[in-house]
């Protein structure tokens, strides 16, 4: 099962995620309100330091194909994960210039968009490797990264109606994974805050492990 852990503040922290048997790191980066977790410097250089042990994943606002893919490069990424407003052409534009890279588009769930999330994947399904549904926040505007859970039914609509890998992400935490992987029956799932101590900010060991095994427990026993 693919797992993903956003928001990686160091290279102490993405040592952990490793020693929990993580599969991904995300590294949300240039981001529209600036709450990057450690410098583009930094960033590259925690890639180097994990090369081969796990993968890697720019999550991007940007919806240049061309400038996406020159950072994405910098950085040396396995993957992108794009969660900007990118268009059809964007996408199609990413994966004829660069199809080594493991490309996630997100579906933001915003109330009962249902119908406007699968219009979208249909466009996009034939340029991107996987989709991950995320959570819109109405209070400040933000896609992704808001601690909040959506509707899982329409995740799990997405899962049974679209031909591409569905990782499940928004206010996933040990608590409620192992409910979240049964509710959606997801190829993955991606957690942020949800993994961190309340009191530091700062990723947790112990929280890191009851998500990766709550996660693939569930998973394992699925038919």
């Amino acid at each position: 099962m693919l797992i993903q852990i956003a928001g990686v503040h160091d290279l102490d922290e993405a040592e952990l995620i490793i020693s929990a048997r993580a599969t991904h790191i995300g590294l949300p980066l240039r981001l529209p309100d600036g709450r990057e977790d450690l410098s583009e410097v930094d960033a590259r250089a925690l890639v180097r330091a994990v090369a081969g042990r796990i993968e890697t994943v720019l999550i991007t606002y940007q919806t240049d194909a061309d400038e996406i893919l020159k950072f994405a490069a910098w950085l040396g990424v396995t993957g992108i994960q794009l969660h900007g407003a990118v268009s059809e052409s964007t996408v199609a534009q990413l994966r004829v210039l660069e199809s080594r890279v493991f490309v996630l588009q997100s579906l933001v769930v915003q109330g009962d968009n249902l119908r406007a999330l699968l219009q979208t994947a249909a466009r996009c399904a034939p340029y991107v490797d996987a989709f991950i549904t995320d959570t819109f926040d109405p209070r400040t505007g933000r896609r992704g990264a808001t601690g909040l859970t959506h509707d899982w039914s329409v995740s799990a609509t997405l899962v049974q109606l679209i031909d591409r890998p569905i990782i499940l992400a928004g206010g996933i935490s040990p608590a409620n994974v192992a409910d979240a992987v049964r509710t959606v029956r997801p190829a993955g799932v991606d957690a942020h805050t949800g993994v961190e101590d309340p009191a530091t900010g700062r990723k947790c060991a112990a929280r890191l492990r009851a998500f990766v095994e709550g996660a693939n427990g569930v998973h394992g026993g699925l038919s």
